[in-house]
């Protein structure tokens, strides 16, 4: 990660604690003295912030951004609404306990592969050459890794909130691109020290009586549409009412693992709840994102014109319920900006990108159906808003993207079924399928089906056993594998059948005390392209964990996994493994 983002990540995230405490804080005269007696109680707080302290992650938010706090931090507002007094700072243990919460991870991993003396398909051999730096092989790979958090709520205001998310790996030998197993921190060295999240947020100004104003300021998340959830430096603020929420974000994109230049992202969300306006129960949301594209003007077609890489994606959604039964229905609309496809400019503008539904209809109290249904068009998005469309070989240097083919217009349809057949037994059923033309020249695009089935049992008081069975099987064009056809046309080439059985069980003694888990799976593949066919692509693998937590502050975990590589693409190497041990310190 480039030092550049992580400045700007940590000089917003400081700026706002001063900006948000100022607009959190009445003005004082300089001769008046500082009265912290709260005159209006404080509203529950409902942040990211420590729920994410607590579980080190950053799921996704409602369009303010806002979720429940976890009981032992709502304990200090029920506190706070009980003597009607406020401490703007930790006075008893418990109190910082309840307002601050702390985890940091530090780990010792390793990961490899033996070389098996055999030549890969491509002609590898792995322990016969050096890279063009002398370096052999590098078989094994070392690194001390893990993540720090850290969470606090009500400090200096009552509803200020900040937290910090952090997470690090640092490779004994460094970077390598000649080894067994590459990882993400190679594009660093193979050290790297990578701020994933990093706020301070105001959850309300009730003494302004604006008890549903939401501000953030710093590095954060934004969760709108399926098209674009985004990471950046920034400034979000957000109202939530019972009737509607309003919300914006406006930013510089974070670019984690790449030293490209991020670009400026912005954009706004608003739902209604027409139950609470009028009675209808039926929710309408809509949500905007801008992206500049990156801050670069590139000549894609070789014209002497620079094109307009902007991109904008709307969409727009409603939800209603009819007794037990939900309905949501959704349009996404893209403009992609002017990009290359197939070496020809396209221009940009708004377009119909996707439109879905979803049915959750609870059949008894035992048994759930959801099925889902979605009509994709030319214009959908091949990855995310970064790469809305897939870059050509042409510019493949000049921007960073992913190599997939164009969108077609596609047909998915799905459904899964849970059911609760008692206190022990659960039952899980899904099916879904890829509707596309049979003419489609890419790989990408073809007509596929998946069918799954999964069950988990409490086989005793402390033991949990689940197993599944996936399968899914793709039709592929034979023309396009013939001896005449366009050397393009990758229709007939890709994963034409793949099946997978897993299985795993678990030992707990609780949460907070002993756990205990086994698992693995097996995995067939067949293959086909113009030049080979491959059956019976087999391969297995396993896991184990085993974490005891010795305190409330301490918790030690251990984590080892095997898979056998592929015999197809990965001859020359033997099993895969890894081994990992965590030391847990939280508060």
């Amino acid at each position: 990660m480039n030092q550049a983002n992580q400045v700007t990540a940590l000089g917003l995230g400081l700026g706002a604690i001063g900006l948000l405490t100022a607009i959190g804080s009445p003005a004082l005269a300089d001769d008046q003295p500082i009265d912290l007696t709260v005159r209006h109680l404080p509203v529950q707080v409902t942040s990211l912030a420590i729920r994410s302290a607590a579980t080190a992650t950053t799921s996704a938010a409602s369009t303010a951004a806002q979720t429940a706090m976890p009981p032992a931090i709502v304990g200090a507002a029920v506190e706070a609404d009980v003597s009607g007094s406020f401490s703007a700072i930790p006075t008893t243990q418990r109190d910082l306990e309840e307002r601050v919460q702390f985890k940091f991870n530090i780990g010792y991993g390793v990961a490899g592969s033996g070389v098996s003396g055999d030549v890969s398909k491509t002609g590898f051999a792995p322990g016969e050459i050096t890279d063009p730096d002398g370096n052999q092989f590098e078989q094994t790979r070392q690194a001390l890794l893990g993540d720090a958090v850290i969470g606090t709520r009500g400090i200096l205001l009552p509803t200020l909130n900040t937290y910090f998310l952090s997470r690090y790996n640092l490779d004994f030998n460094g970077a390598s691109q000649f080894a067994s197993l590459n990882t993400v921190y190679d594009s660093s060295d193979g050290r790297d020290i990578l701020i994933q999240a990093g706020y301070a947020e105001i959850d309300g100004l009730p003494s302004m009586g604006l008890k549903g104003i939401h501000i953030r300021g710093g590095r954060q998340f934004r969760y709108g549409s399926s098209m674009f959830v985004t990471r950046f430096d920034g400034i979000s603020a957000g109202y939530n009412d019972p009737a509607f929420e309003l919300s914006g974000f406006f930013g510089r994109r974070a670019s984690v693992f790449f030293n490209d230049d991020p670009g400026l992202v912005g954009g706004g969300g608003v739902k209604l709840r027409l139950k609470e306006l009028a009675n209808v129960p039926l929710d309408l949301s809509a949500d905007y994102l801008f992206y500049d594209g990156g801050g670069v003007d590139l000549d894609l077609d070789g014209d002497g014109e620079l094109e307009n890489l902007a991109k904008s994606f709307f969409e727009l959604g409603a939800r209603t319920q009819f007794g037990k039964s939900r309905v949501s229905v959704y349009a996404n609309l893209a403009d992609k900006g002017e990009r290359l496809e197939f070496g020809v400019l396209e221009q940009g503008g708004f377009a119909l990108a996707s439109i879905g539904a979803r049915l959750r209809q609870p059949i008894s109290d035992k048994l759930l159906l959801v099925a889902d249904v979605e009509q994709r068009f030319e214009d959908a998005v091949s990855y995310d808003y970064i790469n809305p469309s897939p870059v050509d070989v042409i510019n493949v240097s000049q921007q960073v993207g992913i190599g997939l083919d164009p969108p077609e217009q596609a047909t998915r349809i799905g459904a899964r079924l849970n059911a609760m057949v008692n206190r022990k037994l659960e039952l899980y059923g899904f099916g879904r399928i890829n509707l596309v033309s049979n003419d489609s020249l890419s790989g990408f695009n073809r007509p596929w089906q998946e069918l799954g089935a999964a069950v988990s049992a409490k086989a005793a008081p402390r033991v949990t056993l689940s197993g599944q069975y996936k399968l899914r099987l793709t039709q592929f064009s034979e023309e396009a594998n013939a001896v005449e056809s366009l050397f393009d046309d990758t229709g007939g080439s890709g994963v034409s059948s793949f099946q997978e059985v897993s299985a795993e069980g678990r030992y707990s003694l609780g949460y907070r005390k002993m756990n205990v888990g086994v698992g693995g799976y097996f995995r067939v593949y067949n293959l086909q392209s113009p030049y080979a066919e491959v059956e019976q692509d087999a391969r297995a693998g396993g896991r184990a964990m085993f974490d005891y937590t010795f305190s409330r502050l301490t918790k030690l975990r251990f984590e080892g996994e095997a898979a056998q590589p592929s015999p197809t693409f990965s001859a020359e190497l033997t099993t895969l493994v890894s081994f990992r041990a965590m030391m847990e310190v939280m508060f």
